[in-house]
């Protein structure tokens, strides 16, 4: 016996909710996820948009509240929580790589390099064999030793006429002619940002953001968690697909009509398929939907749905029963879980212990909407303004920490590397497994002293230093 897809006392789950995040082409053009486009969300996700209601004017003698009028969609918002992971290999990028593109707006694929024979490299030099492929404020993971291990450092200058690399901290040794300097993808600010058509599943149900732009990034690490990101959006306008039954046959695989039994539950643009429960309708797309002419009392939401049939096409021979239910690919999970109790924060140089840290950025971003379209939509575009960088660290209050205090009242600016990675079995970082937030241009406030356990802490806010340069975040993967 096969049990039929389509019951209507189904409930959607937390636990099968997921996502899929796509580039589009252009604002607001759907575009279709494939199964590597797969995203996990951590917590339940939020997603809304609401019509512009407005109060009937007109004057009537009687003092109830006046109707409603119907205006347009105004852009939507949404969020969406995740793990932060890597991908276990280096230069590749991390499975959320659609969300922090976005957000950040600029990729960079940093090719795999070996250290120099000469000049002699140091423990705070080296010369990479393609120097234009490193910039100052990059982080990089180098093999150290024999046996080697991998140790990280951030570049602090590059000489404009020999092209030697100086990193802080320093190695525990000059690495050796030959070592690898390991492949990296690294995201840094643009002014301008991607738009994506975002996919969530319930499974029985399936919403598609589009022309969403990821607004928002907040990064969070806590000792002894995994780091948290946490995207915030807008979007243009949003397509629904639910799950229902056919009311008639669809006579043979050129057919352009599908009659539904309940066409609210489909939108123009969505996507399903089709399955009497031995063989199944590879897609259908809705391009038009209009009521069917048997629709009545009884069931007054009979729909013939106009579609585009995709490859595949089935002869159906049952009028009912056969399933209706939204098209989504299968989805496949990649990647490592970061946590946050694994690396050492790298400030000016020096290594320090960081009890937690977290980075939250505001894009700041504009929906410029235009009403005068044939649409029941806002036709929205979408400007970033001046973003808003807010980092925020807590460390131990330490003997050595008062100068965090003297940087903050004479206003120096701080480089900050607050890294989490995989270790091996000394403790060193991983190739593949790194994950690097860096701030080279930051100037922190007065730090905060407060109690935890009955230690004493310092909280300290933090501000990004202005630069010519869209310089104030980046994040790698290494």
């Amino acid at each position: 016996m096969t049990l039929k897809r389509y019951n209507a006392s189904n409930i959607a789950l937390s636990r099968k909710e997921r996502f899929f995040v796509v580039p589009e082409t252009s604002y607001g053009a759907i575009a279709e996820p494939a199964n590597t486009d797969l995203v996990i969300p951590i917590d339940p996700s939020n997603w809304d948009q609401e019509p512009d209601l407005k109060k009937d004017k007109a004057a009537h003698a009687t003092r109830s509240k006046r109707k409603m009028l119907l205006g347009m969609l105004k852009h939507g918002t949404g969020s969406l929580k995740t793990h932060m992971y890597v991908s276990g290999t280096a230069g590749t990028a991390p499975p959320q790589d659609r969300l922090l593109n976005g957000g950040m707006g600029n990729k960079i694929a940093r090719a795999a390099d070996t250290v120099q024979a000469a000049p002699a490299p140091t423990t705070t030099t080296f010369l990479p064999g393609t120097p234009a492929n490193f910039s100052v404020g990059q982080p990089v993971l180098v093999d150290i030793g024999n046996p080697a291990h991998q140790e990280l450092a951030l570049i602090t200058a590059i000489d404009a006429v020999t092209n030697v690399v100086t990193v802080a901290p320093a190695f525990s040794a000059a690495p050796v002619a030959t070592a690898n300097i390991y492949a990296a993808v690294g995201y840094t600010l643009a002014d301008e940002l991607p738009s994506y058509s975002v996919w969530q599943d319930f499974y029985d149900e399936v919403f598609v953001y589009l022309g969403t732009v990821w607004d928002k990034i907040s990064v969070v690490k806590k000792p002894g968690e995994d780091v948290e990101l946490t995207m915030g959006s807008g979007f243009q306008r949003v397509i629904r697909c639910g799950t229902d039954t056919l009311y008639a046959d669809v006579a043979s695989g050129a057919a352009t009509v599908v009659t539904v039994q309940d066409g609210r539950k489909f939108d123009v643009g969505a996507r399903f398929n089709l399955s009497d429960g031995t063989s199944t309708e590879t897609k259908l797309i809705v391009t038009g939907k209009a009521l069917n002419a048997g629709a009545g009392p009884t069931n007054p939401y009979l729909t013939d749905l106009t579609v585009t049939r995709g490859t595949g096409a089935q002869a159906w021979t049952a009028a009912n029963g056969i399933d209706v239910y939204p098209w989504i690919p299968a989805g496949v999970e990649s990647g490592t879980v970061v946590m946050g109790h694994r690396g050492t924060m790298v400030l000016n140089g020096a290594a320090m212990n960081v009890l937690s840290g977290q980075v939250d950025m505001d894009n700041k971003v504009v929906f410029h909407e235009d009403e005068a379209i044939a649409q029941d939509y806002v036709l929205s575009y979408a400007t970033p303004g001046e973003r808003d960088l807010k980092p925020k660290l807590e460390v131990f209050f330490r003997q050595s920490d008062l100068f965090l205090f003297g940087d903050a009242l004479t206003i120096t600016s701080e480089a900050v590397m607050l890294p989490s990675y995989a270790m091996d079995a000394n403790g060193n970082p991983k190739a593949g497994y790194v994950c690097a937030l860096v701030l080279p241009q930051t100037t922190f406030k007065i730090p905060k002293i407060t109690d935890k356990s009955g230690e004493r802490v310092l909280t300290i806010d933090a501000d990004p230093y202005y630069n010519a340069g869209n310089d104030d975040l980046a994040i790698w993967f290494l």
